[in-house]
C-alpha cells in the first residue's frame, strides 16, 4: 500500500492526492473511477438526540425527512449524510 492510500473498513483503498477533497477516487482492479455522488449513513440508538446534535453541527434542520426514523442533510453539492434510528 502506498503512503497516501488509506484502507477503508471494507478493504477498498481510498486515494488522497495532493490534498484534493473535491472528489473522492477509488482504485479497484487497477482502474480509478470518479465518485459522482456520496451517501454516508449513520445508524444511531437515540434518533431524537442524534437529529438534534447533527442539526446543531450543520446549523439547520435536516434537508429531507424520509420517515419518522430517517433524515438526510445535504453536506455538499453531491454528498449527503443520512441518519437512521437503529
Amino acid at each position: 500500500m502506498a503512503h497516501n492510500d488509506v484502507r477503508t473498513p471494507l478493504g477498498a483503498p481510498e486515494i488522497r492526492r495532493g490534498g484534493r477533497t473535491a472528489r473522492a477516487l477509488w482504485r479497484t482492479g487497477g482502474r480509478v473511477a470518479d465518485i459522482d455522488i456520496l451517501f454516508a449513513g449513520v445508524a444511531v440508538a437515540d434518533f431524537g438526540a442524534a437529529v438534534g446534535w447533527y442539526g446543531r453541527v450543520f446549523g439547520r434542520p435536516a434537508d429531507v425527512v424520509v420517515t419518522d426514523n430517517e433524515v438526510m442533510w445535504r453536506i455538499a453539492d453531491a454528498a449527503w449524510l443520512y441518519v437512521i434510528g437503529d
